[in-house]
């Protein structure tokens, strides 16, 4: 599964490339895009936070 990193860096294209364009429409579908990809961002990055925090914290002592 794709991490926020991922999703982070599809979000920046897009708003480079809606920078870059002309057409109304196309500025538009890119700024969507964009957002979309940064909320995905926020929910990857809310996932693993929430896997670290329910990971079972391992003793540093060894058992015998």
């Amino acid at each position: 599964m794709p991490d926020a990193d991922y999703f982070r860096e599809l979000a920046r294209r897009c708003c480079t490339l809606a920078m870059a364009s002309i057409v109304p429409e196309v500025k538009e579908q890119l700024r969507l895009w964009a957002a979309e990809f940064a909320d995905q961002a926020d929910d990857a990055e809310r996932r693993a936070a929430e896997r670290e925090s329910t990971v079972p914290q391992r003793s540093l002592t060894a058992t015998r």
